[in-house]
């Protein structure tokens, strides 16, 4: 749900700026028209966590801004430490798996992949080490989540 952003959260800085709450009324994100942003993507949106940001992002319209906080939300749920981030390719289903602002992997739709298993998920060169596997196939975007997160944390 949307609400026009408070006063004391920043960064409000105008009449286009929302914060994103549950049904229970906490406050989970922020959603604004920013000054400046990437070439075509006028929107930003923040994960919050109390007064601490989980993750941000940019994006082309306040719809895809609250989609891809939602996508935020929902990895960092399973994929704890870790985040996913759509990236700048909209027509794809592509993102990138990141850990302290660093792409340390990606997940990715594939029409090369085997048909009963098209999500790709793989772990980028220099953060292979001990993890094995360090790629793999899965049926669905959170069944590939979930081995990325296992390979990563070595389980």
């Amino acid at each position: 749900m949307l609400r026009r952003a408070s006063e004391h959260r920043p960064p409000a800085v105008g009449p286009e700026d929302f914060d994103v709450i549950t049904k229970d009324g906490v406050t989970i994100g922020r959603v604004l028209r920013a000054r400046i942003t990437p070439a075509g993507t006028p929107w930003m949106w923040a994960l919050l966590d109390g007064e601490e940001t989980l993750a941000t992002g940019f994006s082309p319209s306040r719809d895809l801004a609250m989609r891809d906080l939602a996508e935020a939300r929902l990895m960092m749920d399973c994929l704890p430490g870790l985040m996913l981030k759509r990236t700048d390719r909209r027509d794809e289903e592509c993102y990138d798996v990141m850990t302290n602002g660093q792409v340390v992997g990606h997940i990715r739709l594939s029409d090369v992949a085997p048909a009963a298993s098209p999500w790709v998920w793989m772990i980028a060169s220099g953060h292979q080490e001990d993890r094995r596997p360090s790629h793999g196939y899965a049926a669905t975007r959170e069944a590939a989540m979930q081995a990325f997160a296992r390979s990563w944390n070595r389980e």
